[in-house]
């Protein structure tokens, strides 16, 4: 799934590795496509607003593997 993303929209702008890998590409509009494995395959369409969170995030080093408020923030 991810490669017939990737044929449309080019590089990804993030390709994770945790125990549910996810590879994300940045989209005009400001929002950003997302593929994410778990048993199935799942594509998430995230808002300007969520992406701009995202991107905050990955400019700071925050673990995207890590699960707020439940004492796994460190991860």
């Amino acid at each position: 799934m991810a490669a017939a993303v990737q044929a449309e929209l080019g590089e990804p702008v993030r390709t994770d590795a945790w125990e549910h890998a996810r590879t994300a590409w940045d989209i005009a509009s400001g929002g950003r496509v997302v593929v994410q494995r778990l048993e199935s395959v799942v594509i998430v369409l995230r808002s300007q607003e969520v992406a701009d969170l995202e991107r905050g995030e990955e400019r700071l080093g925050i673990d995207s593997g890590r699960i707020p408020g439940t004492g796994r923030e460190a991860l």
